[in-house]
């Protein structure tokens, strides 16, 4: 490496592409000169054509992760100097040793705060020319680990890994403070949102009665009541609705009205159903059938109705027989008609 280079060369080996992105504008925001591999393989080829100063790669990735790499790394003397951090999700004490096993330098898991990473790199930077070639044995769970790396980095490893691990008990003890809130304030929590449901329920009490009121008024008018969505499909009807059609209520909720109430001899009035989707409201004369295919003229009045956000929700259809409409019948028992 020469020594008049001023841009530390930090290689990411990543195979998640979100990933990789992150860390390399991480590290390019602080003006680092940064290159990424998707893989070990692909890795020691771009190392072959430019030798970075650190390699701060992913662990399990396909084809060769990051053990391997590191391993192999440590492996070439025309690496020698090359510093290793391990990014992982691993972080159990026998990842550890493996990582010190393969001669990485420390490890960093994941998830983790953006500033650790940016301060681990540069320390390894800055000690770079002092990186030793020492070898160590570790004792662990009644086995032993020849480690490939000096005090300092064995030391460095289980610093990284003391620091997550103060990291997780600041984590928990902020979770157990929020559950202590919790319980402490959980019986007024239970009231509040109880006497929020009993308004919910009182109000939804309140609103079925006025519903089945106005319902009860609708089934007294004279004139046929429906109301249609805005597919123009029938969501209710009244009493006069069912005199005047023959169909019963169950018979009509659900079915489109362009199939119900007309035919190639009264088709379905589309201008009026534009006309009330546009203007709001619509009123003129119409041709109808009933369910047995009896000709029906109506008075009828289409208004839409919104809700409070001012949404279109459904068409209101009042139909008045035409006074007129006992001169105008006619009956037709062989046309088929839908059931």
């Amino acid at each position: 490496m020469a020594d008049h280079q001023t841009s530390p060369r930090i290689l990411i080996v990543e195979d998640d592409p979100v990933q990789a992105m992150k860390v390399e504008a991480l590290l390019q925001s602080v003006g680092y000169d940064v290159r990424v591999a998707t893989n070990g393989r692909e890795a020691l080829a771009m190392m072959e054509q430019a030798r970075p100063d650190i390699v701060v790669s992913d662990i399990v990735m396909p084809e060769m992760d990051g053990y391997e790499l590191c391993t192999r790394i440590r492996s070439n003397h025309e690496f020698n100097g090359v510093g290793v951090i391990l990014l992982t999700c691993l972080s159990e004490p026998q990842d550890v040793i493996r990582g010190l096993t393969v001669g990485a330098d420390n490890f960093l898991p994941k998830p983790y705060e953006s500033s650790r990473l940016l301060r681990m790199v540069k320390e390894m930077y800055e000690q770079r020319l002092v990186r030793g070639t020492d070898s160590s044995r570790v004792h662990f769970q009644g086995k032993s680990f020849e480690v490939a790396s000096t005090r300092g980095q064995i030391l460095s490893f289980f610093l990284t890994l003391y620091e997550d691990v103060l990291r997780k008990n600041e984590e928990l003890a902020q979770a157990q403070t929020e559950l202590r809130y919790v319980n402490e304030n959980l019986a007024r929590l239970v009231n509040e949102r109880t006497a929020d449901l009993s308004q919910e329920v009182e109000s939804r009490k309140k609103a079925e009665e006025q519903s089945r009121e106005r319902a009860q008024l609708l089934d007294k008018a004279q004139d046929a009541i429906l109301v249609l969505d805005l597919e123009g499909v029938i969501r209710y009807s009244n009493k006069s609705a069912k005199n005047l059609y023959r169909w019963s209520e169950p018979e009509m909720i659900g079915r489109n009205a362009a199939i119900l109430l007309y035919d190639n001899r009264t088709p379905f009035p589309v201008e009026a159903m534009n006309a009330v989707l546009e203007k709001g409201e619509w009123v003129g004369e119409l041709r109808q059938v009933t369910k047995g295919g009896t000709v029906v003229r109506v008075m009828s009045s289409w208004t839409l109705v919104r809700d409070d956000q001012r949404r279109s929700r459904s068409i209101l259809c009042i139909n008045t027989k035409h006074p007129d409409d006992m001169n105008f019948e006619q009956r037709d028992e062989k046309r088929p008609r839908y059931s």
